[in-house]
């Protein structure tokens, strides 16, 4: 995982879903090991890949599970590595997850087409309470 370069913004057919599921394990694995061992060479890693999926245009809200599962990412490894990580990239994960999750996510007529009317609220759900406390006093 530390030697694998960060996930790349690659929709499959319409979804980002799998980039999006690499991104979750990877940054909860390395910030969770990083988190028992103080090793900052995971810490880098952790920061490089939610860096890369910070920069993406979007986070295909199109299909907002792809979107919940990078804001779920973001989340935990800002929380987890929140001391160690750069006050830059604290700021750029905090954007992300306003303009890329919680914006989208509240749009007129998202909740109706992709909050309540799939078989997938669980992670939606998830990533839209872990987008907010990612974010701290500041608002959308």
């Amino acid at each position: 995982m530390l030697s694998a370069p960060p996930v790349t913004y690659e929709l499959k057919g319409k979804r980002l879903l799998t980039k999006a599921r690499i991104c979750l394990r990877r940054v909860l694995h390395l910030a969770l090991h990083a988190k028992l061992t103080k090793d900052p060479a995971l810490v880098a890693r952790a920061a490089a890949e939610m860096a890369a999926v910070a920069d993406f245009a979007d986070w295909n809200p199109a299909h907002f599970l792809d979107t919940a599962e990078f804001t779920t990412a973001l989340a935990y490894g800002y929380d987890w590595l929140y001391d160690e990580l750069d006050p830059g990239l604290k700021t750029k994960i905090v954007d992300a997850v306003v303009s890329k999750a919680l914006r989208p996510g509240l749009a007129e007529g998202f909740q109706r087409s992709c909050w309540c009317a799939t078989n997938s609220k669980g992670c939606p759900a998830a990533g839209r309470c872990g987008g907010p406390c990612s974010r701290g006093p500041r608002s959308p």
